[in-house]
């Protein structure tokens, strides 16, 4: 996840707002903060 905020950071492009669509098996606390910190919306 570091990595492709890291791509949109350099294309300039805010992540801010953006859903993250993902299978149950990406579902973790450590992701979900993350996600929360960023404020992306998770619908996992």
């Amino acid at each position: 996840m570091k990595e492709i905020l890291s791509l949109l950071s350099e294309a300039e492009i805010d992540h801010k707002g953006l859903f993250l669509n993902a299978e149950a098996g990406f579902d973790s606390e450590n992701l979900r903060h993350m996600l929360e910190k960023e404020k992306i919306i998770a619908n996992i």
